[in-house]
């Protein structure tokens, strides 16, 4: 995603733009100015996908800036910046279509998060992809300690925001998901191999077998232990 910052204060546009930097995802500030002038000519220029334009700006001021680039249907999702929050500013802002404002100092989620919203309302089709590689990610590495953040890290996306995507498109939580995918192949190495509950515990990511019990007896119903008599008899 490419970024412009506009914002009077110098020290403002370094901590945003470290803020995106240090977040390890690929948000790109393609550009910077200090007022509404210098604004209006760098996004024309870059054409990014985002602006973080402060509202309060030298030579005429955010609203305008955007009312301005409007007109030139600059197609850019704006996100304003207050030091507080301004109603008569918030009308305006609304006015122009203008869905997002943000308060000084800025919550980097609440930033992560509106910037991985207009990602998908954008591209929404990667969005979808997004959740099947993953699937596919874990089907092959399930046996991994693999995090939440992990995954949001190898595919550059903000962990609040993925949570978000993976419930919404599979109406499962990440760690629903890597559970059933444990458990299923536990079922599958339980009844097809002489494994013991312990290794196959280890061969499918847990490390606790009473932990490993507790879960396979909550998605299975009945304990390992009792699935390994139920599938094999004569034992």
């Amino acid at each position: 995603m490419n970024i412009v910052i506009v914002d009077d204060e110098p020290d403002i546009i370094k901590g945003i733009e470290f803020l995106l930097n240090a977040v390890g995802r690929d948000y790109h500030v393609t550009g910077k100015a200090f007022n509404g002038k210098e604004g209006v000519e760098v996004v024309l220029e870059k054409r990014p996908d985002i602006v973080l334009a402060d509202i309060k700006v030298p030579f005429f001021d955010g609203i305008e800036m955007i009312r301005r680039l409007k007109e030139q249907d600059v197609n850019a999702e704006f996100i304003l910046l207050s030091g507080y929050a301004e109603f008569e500013y918030a009308k305006k802002a609304m006015a122009l279509g203008i869905r997002y404002y943000l308060t000084k100092p800025l919550d980097e989620e609440e930033l992560y998060d509106i910037i991985e919203k207009i990602r998908a309302e954008k591209y929404p089709a990667p969005s979808y992809n997004v959740v099947q590689e993953i699937r596919g990610y874990l089907a092959k590495n399930y046996a991994q300690d693999i995090s939440l953040n992990d995954i949001a890290d190898k595919f550059f996306m903000n962990p609040n925001y993925l949570s978000q995507l993976i419930k919404k498109k599979t109406g499962k939580t990440y760690q629903q998901l890597i559970t059933e995918l444990r458990i299923g192949h536990a079922e599958k190495l339980l009844s097809e191999t002489d494994m013991r509950i312990s290794e196959v515990c280890r061969a499918v990511g847990y490390h606790d077998v009473r932990h490993f019990n507790a879960l396979f007896e909550r998605v299975v119903g009945i304990r390992p232990a009792e699935y390994i008599l139920q599938k094999n008899p004569k034992l």
